[in-house]
């Protein structure tokens, strides 16, 4: 293998889990901070299409389109149904509904992403310290300062929320899928990708004006990766201990470990730099180690 296909490989194990994870924990932020603001709304309608009048509520009512802007430009709009409307429109999220949203330019809180495309959201359960979702991406487009992602696939979503000592908040979002799949554009490079076994978590701190103080993520995933510049892989994927995200939406420190066709390589980041040691045979022996700066390693993603 060669230095450049190694850390090709490498870094789509870092950008790819990161790009989902950060996709689909946006396009929740933005619903949750949407469905409290309230918005613009159409009629409000039934299951079956009809004009719901004031006092013929019914189970399973449809509730109105809502559009909402988003925090930095752009909207997001939902159609929430599975209880009677009343529920449906009282700002809250509420066990047994489905939101089917479509976000247009939406800028979201996450500095730097912004969405398109479509997201479904099934509540399982959600309270003030939480929630638990089934979120289906369909078509779902995250633009951020190094490309283009759009997602497809299920996930289980748990988020659980805590006041820091400050008064700000900690968004812990752990996704879990068995496969969705992933295409990127990065400058002008085409690339797909399947997110296989996916356990991923993002840990997200914002101050007691709301503004995002840190960003982390960790976790395991095969991922397969089918780009032009490289021969067709599949990945085994490891954070080690937590990859700690830049204010350019990229890691800046921690490291993680990738397994592929019976070599290992592990990378580590210091201040500008990252290194990658490559293990030939995962025996425990490293033959090569070389270290590249960091955003030239980014860079040889997709």
């Amino acid at each position: 293998m060669s230095n450049e296909q190694a850390q090709g490989y490498a870094a789509d194990a870092a950008t790819m889990p990161v790009a989902a994870g950060t996709a689909v924990g946006a396009a929740t932020l933005t619903l949750q901070s949407a469905v409290a603001a309230g918005g613009t709304a159409s009629a409000k309608t039934s299951g079956e299409g009809d004009i719901v009048a004031a006092g013929q509520m019914q189970p399973q009512d449809t509730g109105p389109v809502t559009t909402v802007p988003c925090a930095l430009g752009g909207s997001v709009s939902w159609v929430a149904s599975g209880l009677p409307l009343a529920q449906l429109i009282n700002r809250r999220l509420d066990a047994g509904e489905t939101y089917d949203i479509t976000y247009s330019q939406c800028g979201t809180a996450i500095t730097g992403v912004v969405l398109d495309g479509s997201l479904r959201v099934v509540v399982n359960a959600a309270d003030s310290t939480g929630f638990d979702f089934t979120t289906t991406a369909t078509a779902l487009s995250s633009t951020t300062l190094q490309g283009r992602y759009v997602l497809d696939g299920t996930w289980r979503h748990q988020l659980t929320v805590t006041t820091t000592a400050g008064g700000g908040t900690q968004r812990v979002d752990r996704l879990a899928t068995t496969l969705a799949s992933l295409t990127s554009t990065v400058g002008t490079r085409q690339a797909r990708y399947e997110l296989r076994n996916m356990d991923w978590t993002t840990t997200d701190v914002w101050n007691s004006a709301s503004q995002p103080v840190s960003r982390s993520h960790n976790g395991t995933l095969e991922l397969f990766a089918s780009t032009p510049r490289r021969p067709s892989a599949t990945l085994q994927v490891a954070t080690i201990g937590t990859l700690v995200i830049g204010a350019d939406g990229l890691a800046e420190s921690g490291g993680f470990s990738v397994v592929a066709g019976g070599d290992k390589w592990s990378v580590t980041y210091a201040a500008t730099s990252v290194t990658i040691a490559l293990d030939l045979g995962n025996n425990g022996s490293v033959e090569r180690t070389w270290t590249l700066q960091r955003l030239t390693f980014h860079g040889e993603a997709g």
